[in-house]
């Protein structure tokens, strides 16, 4: 999060690097998933990096957990749930 410049208040940014520090095989990658310049995901990184299964899923989760916000800002009112996947 101090390479990245996280503000405290991003608790999406917050998740996204807790969930790769948190699990070695990811946190030794995160370069291929995060842009750290430019300040954003990398999703072409699952084509590249080879993932067990649940190493993939961990990755997505957090992925997930930090793009929460954006999706919520551009659905409809009531829609939200659905359109993040509940």
């Amino acid at each position: 999060m101090k390479q990245d410049g996280t503000h405290p208040k991003d608790r999406e940014r917050q998740a996204l690097f807790y969930i790769f520090a948190g699990y070695k095989y990811l946190g030794d990658r995160i370069e291929h998933f995060y842009d750290f310049e430019g300040r954003m995901i990398r999703p072409e990184a699952f084509q590249v990096v080879d993932l067990t299964s649940g190493s993939r899923e961990l990755a997505e989760l957090a992925l997930q957990l930090r793009m929460r916000n954006y999706r919520r800002s551009v659905c409809e009112p009531g829609r939200t749930k659905q359109a993040i996947g509940g």
